[in-house]
């Protein structure tokens, strides 16, 4: 059977799909019913889980079960919103959207499908590791995640002469990937030269995307109509759904003509409204510099200045304003790239580096890529000047990856022979202003043990950036494992019974369940004990109970 290499990009808004055509050439998937994408929306009724368009329209009169923008809540432990009274991980939803992404379009041929999903270049650990278990949880065979803007740098370059040695003239090139989604901004910078590419630095706005131009237009709006009639549409939410879907519409004719008009009701009261591309630029005219202000730092951070920006390569269809490439065409002295799709670009992209995965199996990729780590990886230890807690680096932000790195650290057992460690991500020194990502738990050490044994410890980090830990007590057998998970994320144990639910798109109440199911055996957070196997999930808790009694003594 032959095996078909696709990339996914799971956006926060819209979820678009591509492979590798005959030709070699990427191209966009569609749904049977011609479309190229699927709204990251899913409606859970009570008879079936609905993704995408039907969702969207059908979700306005079911609020309460309506979950959409489920990747800005990837690495926590539940999605932001109940859903039907529920806290449902985010990965959950995320599975649902790639479960019908996996029916659209996946599933017209009878070719094995390998999976490369892009993540945004600020993902920590946990968001990564959420996003590859919803592909698990989705039944999905993935392959790797890929760094967004390495996908779209990928794509750029199919039919564009980025990595040839012509254009480089024997040097790198530094190339700015501005991505401004719906609801979020990044900007990357990377560093390109004939077959290889890598990641410079980057920097994200989360509470920025085409959404707040979209929000300054229903302001807009409502005041002409509060001028008007009196009265302010934005305090109903049936009219503030209409004011949203009438600024959508004018921030898209806007693109394209000087003025667009809209017609608003409200009970017997109508009005039509006129704006003007110059009403809307001055009324955002602040998140526009919000975005090259962000490219300015990033750039000044990475010792480049903007003339020596070879290109800027436009990502996310908020990209598409006039006035966003106006701001970028006087920063770098002459017009972005704009020879790809902007929402297509990451899905592309994707799908070239799902071909070199695949290909890299057999052979060696003809593209070297490498992405840098976008948060420092530590060890939670003890100052030995001060004796205060500190966060000890072993893999700081800005390493090229795959990275590994082994330290030695003196480590002191307590009364119970057991030596505990946080894994940290975070640049401060302190602990408790950091993220834990892991617990790792070295025990039964020798009754014998000296006072201070030494223990190393190995971090390996992934081109796609996954960490895995190893520690092991020097002059023992003592050592342990750990793939670090989100806290009381979805364990192993667990996947089964969420993907049942999944995979059918069953109804709400299976969703329910399952939930109901989980909360009695109280999943186990990311803890890795020597010599303890991972699927006891009765025994984690027991050694869970173990260490609220022994972790204040434990030293490391």
């Amino acid at each position: 059977m032959n095996t078909r290499a696709i990339g996914i990009d799971l956006g926060t808004t819209n979820t678009v799909v591509a492979s590798i055509n005959a030709g070699g050439h990427t191209e966009i998937m569609r749904t049977g019913e011609g479309e190229s994408l699927i709204p990251s929306v899913v409606l859970f009724s009570d008879e079936r889980t609905i993704v995408g368009r039907e969702a969207e329209l059908r979700g306005r009169k079911h609020a309460d079960r309506l979950a959409a923008c489920a990747k800005q809540s990837m690495g926590q432990t539940s999605y932001d919103h109940l859903i039907g009274g529920e806290l449902l991980p985010p990965e959950i939803i995320q599975a649902c959207i790639l479960q019908q992404a996996n029916r659209e379009f996946l599933g017209q041929d009878d070719r094995q499908c390998r999976v490369v999903i892009a993540v945004p270049a600020h993902f920590n650990e946990t968001q990564r590791h959420a996003t590859a278990m919803a592909a698990e949880i989705a039944g999905l065979h993935l392959l790797d995640l890929v760094n967004e803007p390495i996908a779209a740098a990928l794509a750029f370059a199919e039919d564009a002469p980025l990595f040839s040695i012509a254009e480089n003239h024997g040097g790198p090139r530094a190339v700015l990937v501005f991505d401004l989604g719906g609801h979020t901004f990044e900007a990357t910078l990377l560093s390109i030269r004939p077959g290889e590419v890598t990641m410079v630095a980057t920097d994200h706005d989360s509470l920025l995307g085409g959404h707040q131009w979209d929000l300054r237009l229903v302001d807009l709006l409502a005041e002409s109509f509060i001028r008007r009639h009196g009265i302010d549409l934005r305090d109903n939410p049936q009219h503030l759904d209409q004011l949203m879907q009438r600024a959508i519409q004018v921030k898209y004719a806007l693109g394209a003509h000087s003025h667009a008009s809209v017609h608003l009701s409200c009970d017997r009261l109508s009005q039509t409204i006129s704006i003007s591309r110059t009403q809307f630029e001055d009324a955002t005219d602040d998140l526009v510099e919000r975005t090259g202000s962000l490219c300015d730092r990033l750039l000044q951070q990475a010792g480049v200045g903007w003339p020596r920006v070879s290109q800027v390569l436009l990502v996310g269809g908020a990209t598409r304003m006039p006035m966003i490439r106006r701001m970028l065409a006087e920063r770098l002295g002459r017009p972005v790239d704009d020879r790809v799709c902007p929402e297509e670009a990451v899905a592309r992209g994707a799908a070239i580096y799902a071909t070199q995965a695949m290909n890299g199996q057999r052979k060696p990729p003809p593209l070297q890529v490498t992405s840098i780590s976008t948060h420092s990886l530590g060890i939670e230890g003890v100052d030995q000047r001060t004796g205060e807690r500190t966060n000890k680096i072993l893999i700081r932000k800005g390493t090229p990856l795959p990275a590994k790195v082994t330290r030695e650290f003196p480590c002191k057992a307590n009364s119970h022979r057991t030596i505990v460690f946080n894994v940290l991500e975070g640049e401060a020194a302190e602990p408790s202003a950091c993220a834990k990502i892991g617990v790792v738990v070295l025990r039964d050490l020798p009754a014998d043990i000296a006072d201070e044994w030494p223990v190393d410890v190995t971090y390996e980090y992934s081109q796609s950036g996954r960490l895995s830990v190893e520690a092991k007590v020097r002059y023992t057998d003592c050592s342990v494992h750990l793939e670090t998970v989100r806290p009381a994320g979805v364990s192993k144990a667990h996947i089964a019974q969420w993907k049942k639910a999944v995979t059918a798109l069953a109804g709400f109440p299976a969703f329910r369940n399952v939930r109901v199911w989980e909360q009695a055996v109280e999943a186990p957070g990311p803890l890795a004990v020597a010599g303890l196997a991972k699927s006891s999930a009765l025994e984690h808790s027991r050694v869970q109970a173990f260490l609220r009694r022994v972790i204040p003594w434990a030293k490391i």
